[in-house]
């Protein structure tokens, strides 16, 4: 550093009307040196041979830092994560102290006292070897100095799997228990809410990566007495706030009443289009003729139909559908697109049109132990 590089009668007039730490007086002058602002600030205030005890910026706050990115260094050591960003919480009255300084002594250019925290915070971390990233970090820190508080965000995982359901009798998603409306009974275990395929799934993704909570994003979904088979129901998994990212996906692979397969990292929500192959047990009164169940398998052979909702209507198609009498009942088997509601399809309810029940001029009575079941699904 040479002295003639910087405006020392600048520098005199500065530090005889304002005390500034080193950090704080080098932070003015900093705009080409590559040194940090603490040893330019000592290095100003020796060749001026002049001391000051106090800061009128930051109130000796940057005297703290250096210890206090021990304590962010601590703090972070169980994340897993390769980028990071560092922000800085403060007072507005330290900025505008420095701003009012900068604009009395007509000082441009100079970086503000929150970035220079900023940046001193991130140098410590980055010698984790962890890298910056200003866009998309893993690991977001926020800082506030001044109480030495600490919080961290980190970037959402997503996966995706498939799930298959071999027994009847559990819902997708949560839902209150019936006999005691969410207040906990013997019959929930005092949960107050139901099994589910959601809670299943979270109990164990959630733990492994020591989220916060696990958000389901499904492709479609069954009846709580429904069976999920083939490939299974394809769904994506967002976990939010994990503090390890580098979990091995086979330690959640599992094969039980509910299976999980195929689950993989993948970059974020990429949700299509998809088919589904679905069976049903029906009865059907009156009974139909035979061909009036001929006519109604021709009629939806790539059938499009309307699903009209409260958001508006969409057309979907129906492949196939093919029923046959075995003893009392009729079996159906269905090929239809993602988005029909199969029970309103079979049953004829409102906002499918036109829907088997219709087209066969009759009622069509489903077993409610066990609905239909899901024989596959497909992605298109």
């Amino acid at each position: 550093m040479e002295a003639s590089s910087y405006d020392l009668l600048k520098v005199k007039q500065i530090l005889q009307k304002y005390e500034l730490c080193d950090y704080c007086l080098g932070r003015q002058f900093n705009l080409l040196s590559k040194v940090r602002d603490d040893e330019l600030g000592k290095f100003l205030k020796e060749t001026l041979k002049i001391e000051t005890k106090g800061c009128y910026i930051c109130s000796s706050l940057m005297s703290k830092i250096e210890d206090f990115g021990l304590k962010v260094i601590d703090y972070i050591k169980d994340y897993e994560f390769d980028s990071f960003l560092v922000g800085v919480s403060l007072r507005a009255e330290y900025t505008e102290r420095e701003d009012e300084l900068r604009a009395e002594f007509k000082l441009r250019g100079g970086e503000s006292i929150k970035s220079s925290i900023g940046k001193l915070l991130g140098l410590k971390i980055s010698k984790l070897s962890k890298r910056v990233n200003f866009k998309d970090p893993q690991l977001r820190i926020l800082v506030f100095p001044e109480s030495e508080l600490i919080k961290v965000k980190t970037k959402s995982i997503f996966l995706f799997g498939r799930y298959r359901k071999h027994i009847r009798g559990i819902s997708q998603k949560i839902r209150r228990c019936y006999s005691c409306k969410g207040k906990g009974c013997l019959y929930c275990n005092f949960k107050g809410v139901k099994d589910s395929i959601t809670k299943i799934l979270e109990n164990r993704i959630s733990p492994l990566f020591k989220a916060d909570k696990v958000k389901f994003s499904w492709f479609g979904g069954e009846d709580e007495n429904s069976l999920v088979l083939g490939k299974g129901r394809p769904f994506y998994a967002e976990i939010i706030n994990p503090t390890l990212r580098k979990v091995n996906l086979e330690t959640l692979i599992f094969k039980d009443a509910i299976e999980i397969k195929e689950l993989k990292y993948v970059e974020g929500l990429y949700k299509g289009n998809f088919k589904v192959k679905f069976r049903a047990e029906v009865n059907f009164i009156p009974e139909p003729k035979k061909e009036q169940i001929e006519e109604v398998e021709s009629f939806f052979k790539d059938r499009t139909i309307k699903v009209i909702t409260g958001k508006g209507e969409r057309e979907k198609k129906v492949y196939r559908i093919n029923l046959k009498k075995v003893r009392d009942i009729y079996k159906v088997l269905g090929y239809i697109d993602g988005g029909i509601h199969i029970k309103n399809f079979l049953m004829g309810k409102e906002g499918l049109e036109p829907n088997l029940a219709e087209k066969l001029k009759c009622n069509v009575i489903l077993n409610p132990s066990k609905p239909f079941d899901i024989l596959d699904v497909d992605l298109t």
